[in-house]
């Protein structure tokens, strides 16, 4: 279990942000949480790895994107 506040800061979010990628994880919390579970947490890191994910590796490593 992570204070969301601590688990924000230590992705480089702010709070509101780390509330819209919570929610967009399909992760149900209250409004007023101060915490998430570990189970939720990696749920969480997985929307976030698939979001930042590079589609075209070739682009990417010729410096296209």
């Amino acid at each position: 279990m992570a204070r969301i506040k601590d688990f924000a800061k230590d992705l480089g979010l702010d709070l509101k942000d780390a509330f819209e990628l919570i929610e967009r994880s399909g992760v149900k919390i209250k409004s007023n949480a101060t915490t998430i579970e570990d189970s939720d947490i990696s749920t969480v890191l997985n929307t976030l790895t698939k979001e930042r994910a590079t589609k075209n590796i070739n682009k990417y490593l010729d410096g296209e994107l």
